[in-house]
Order: C-alpha cells, then structure tokens, then sequence
C-alpha cells in the first residue's frame, strides 16, 4: 500500500515552480497578497519590529510592518505571463483544428476543441497534465474523459515492458461531505490505478490509505491515464514553459518596491537647514518647514535647502526593468518560435534533449493526449477507434506575424536578437520575398 504522507521527489521539486506561475497569472493584487513570499522585508523593517517600536500613525501596528505595508503598496508588474500564455493561445488556434473529435468525450460535453483550450493553458501553465478515461460506478455507462491537474498528479510507476505506460498512478482528489452545501471544506481522497496481473484496478483510498468501497477491476488492459506534458506523453514531469517569464515578472515586482521608495523620497522635496541656533532650530521644528519659516532666522551661517536626487540616480532601476524584459521576450520568443516544416524534425530532438519546451511540442502532445484518451474511450465502448485531432502547427502563414513578429522586433530592438532572426520570420510569414540585404537598403532609404 502506498505511503500518503510522501510525494513523488521530482513532484515535490516541481511544485513551487508551478505555484509561482500561477500566482504570477493572478495578477500584482493576489502577488502583494502574498506578503513575503515574493517580498521580504528589509533588514531595517524587520528590526524596528524586533525592537519593538510602534507606528506613530497607528500605535497598535509595528513601525517595521507599517513600512512594509508602504513598500509593497508601491510595487507593480508587469502582465507579461499572461500575455504569452494568451499569445500562444491564439497561434494555437487561429486556424481551424483537424479532427472528428466533434462529440463529447468529457462529463461536462465539451468535444477535442474545447477540451484542448483548457489543456494548452495547463500545460503552460504546469508543464504536465493527466487525462483519465473513466465510466460511472460499476463499469456501467458512457466512459468519459477527466483532467487531473499537475498538482493531483503525485505519483506514478512505469512499466517495466513499455517505460510509455504507468504501472501505478496515484491521484489526488477533493471532494465535499453531503451536508457541506457551499463546499467550504474539501476532504482530500486519493484516486489510485494499479496493475495486478497484466490487469489494471482501480481504488478509492482515504488520506490514512483505508480503502473506500470496493476496488474495481477495469475491462481493459490498461491503467487509463495518458499525459499531455510540454516536451512529450511519457509519464513524468515536464518542464513548465512559462516559468522563466514568471520569474522575471516577480524580479521585476521586487526591483518595483525599491524604485518606489526611490520615487516616493525624491517626489517628496526634503528641506534641510544648517548653521542654526539652538533656540532657532527649536522654533523651526515647532513651525516646521512651511512657507516663512526661514524668515526668522537671524544666524549669519544659516543655511536652507532641498535634498536632491543626483540627475539619472533612477538608471540603475530602469536597466534592472530593461534587463528583465529582455529575459521575458528571449523566452516568450523562444515558445512562440515558428518550428514548423523542414526545421522541426531537426530541432525538436535538441529541443527534447535540453528539456525546452515550444509550442511546436505542446501542441503536438496535447493532441497526443486526447488521441489516446479518446480511442481508449471508444475501445472501452466497443466502438472502432478511430479518432483524428491535431492542433495546427504549420505556423509559419501569415496569422503568426501578429505575435511572433511583434515580439522578435521587440527583442530586436532591445539587442536581445539579431535582425537576420526577425527578417527570416518575416518571410516565412508570407510578408516579403526579399533578402536580408534588400530589407536593409529599404530601411535605409526611408531613413534618409
């Protein structure tokens, strides 16, 4: 019997990637909802906390925290992980999908199309999911398709005949006791596949491993999950492709917080005065520094002035924004690259061998997947199994210049690529003939 208090350990790594993109995609309110997660607190505000000293504007709040609630409030970021998510979404589907997959095969009816929308986020979003062909209580009824998400995926076991196939899977599930009508407290259960004899069965298992009702051997001769990942439908773990576009978004959240504080202080003019007498200096703290009072000093030495920013003090904050940018785009491009063609065959071993997943293998396994999924549904009925979906990856007609070729000119722009890059893309679209050389003399005309 499985160990429910542990993971699969290459799960447990995976996880605080995923959280972190999904997190990202929620946008800056639910990011500062996170307090220190993705902002610490400086050293400074964590002392003024352990010393004890209270805020002046609120005396029941720690200065310390009531600077931290100031330095998270100035931060901002930047949508970008949506962007690509949403960018990689339209290439995906700008073109009609080729299939007969237009019946439903999910519990809720969607056909392959919808099933495939919701399927492409995920595995940007996670890198893996899990379909699962299921059949009401008892084997009796239509089988179906379910997705599990990367986070109810915990474990597995291959076969030792056929490394693409599982011999265990454990899933884990919620769901809600009859008499919670809001669904207010999920209850974990665990869903697990395991192969006896050549024959797969099926359990239902509580936290502490108890079995629930009776295990049911299914009539087919396979555990009925198949895996959409971002590089490949073996099972495991993919890479999560929005994850570099992710981070550089949060270092730019945290950059925002010190650049804030820098603009909070040098928006806010900061009068000084020197040379004062005692009884001067007393009278000017109990005016303050309004207009007129500096009138009153008498003192030959006195001097009065603002605390200035030196000119272009911000650069070291606009280069570290520019820099992270250039991150982002360098790996929006990369999954949005045109890989299709005489160069895909090439490139997708390399792209397979370094782990790096593109649109190209995204599409190609969540197609995969539902392939699969769908003719073991229709075996599983006693139908032929005989179905078609592929999402297009011919990407390289003229509906991919709308977000390829804005963001290689970006990158382009900004150094991050060379121009032969943009103008390759450019042709492949359909947009030009002409060579690289014939590009750059019109571009110089019309500059002169």
């Amino acid at each position: 019997m499985s160990d429910y208090t542990q993971c699969n350990a290459e799960y447990s790594k995976r996880l605080e990637q995923v959280v972190k993109v999904r997190d990202t995609i929620k946008g800056l309110e639910h990011i500062q909802s996170k307090g220190e997660i993705y902002l610490p607190m400086t050293a400074g505000m964590k002392g003024r906390d352990r010393a004890g000293e209270l805020s002046k504007e609120n005396t029941s709040v720690k200065l310390g925290t009531a600077q931290y609630l100031e330095y998270k409030s100035r931060t901002f970021m930047p949508d970008i992980v949506q962007d690509v998510e949403n960018g990689v979404m339209g290439l995906a589907f700008a073109q009609d999908v080729n299939t007969n997959i237009d019946y439903a095969i999910t519990k809720d009816g969607r056909d392959g199309t919808g099933l495939a929308v919701d399927m492409l986020r995920e595995v940007q979003e996670a890198g893996t999911q899990i379909l699962v062909v299921d059949a009401p209580t008892g084997n009796g009824g239509e089988p179906y398709i379910s997705e599990y998400s990367f986070e109810n995926f915990i474990d597995y076991a291959v076969s030792d005949d056929n490394k693409s196939l599982f011999a265990a899977l454990k899933l884990q599930e919620n769901y809600f006791a009859p008499e919670d009508t809001y669904k207010i407290d999920p209850i974990k259960r665990y869903r697990e596949y395991e192969l006896k004899k050549g024959k797969p069965w099926q359990f239902i298992r509580t936290e502490t491993g108890v079995t629930i009702g009776t295990p049911v051997q299914l009539k087919i001769d396979q555990i009925p999950a198949f895996v959409a990942g971002s590089v490949d439908n073996l099972p495991g773990y993919d890479p999560v492709p929005l994850l570099p576009v992710a981070r550089a978004a949060l270092q730019i959240y945290k950059d925002s917080a010190d650049y804030g504080q820098f603009k909070s202080l040098y928006g806010q003019g900061t009068p000084y005065a020197t040379g004062l007498e005692q009884k001067e200096a007393e009278n000017l703290m109990l005016m303050g520094f309004g207009a007129g009072a500096f009138w009153y000093a008498n003192n030959a030495e006195a001097k009065f002035g603002m605390v200035e920013v030196g000119e272009r003090s911000d650069e070291i904050y606009m280069r570290s924004f520019e820099l992270q940018m250039k991150y982002a785009e360098r790996h929006a491009v990369a999954i949005t690259q045109d890989t299709a063609g005489v160069e895909a065959a090439a490139s997708m071993h390399l792209r397979a061998a370094t782990k790096h997943a593109s649109i190209y293998t995204m599409l190609n396994s969540t197609s995969n997947a539902i392939v699969m999924a769908t003719n073991l549904k229709l075996k599983w009925s006693g139908l032929p199994e005989n179905a078609e979906f592929q999402l297009n990856t011919e990407l390289n007609a003229q509906e991919i210049s709308s977000q390829l070729i804005t963001a290689l000119d970006r990158s382009v722009t900004s150094g991050n690529t060379a121009i032969s890059v943009l103008n390759n893309a450019v042709r492949k679209a359909k947009l030009t003939e002409k060579s690289d050389g014939e590009l750059a003399g019109e571009i110089m005309d019309r500059e002169t």
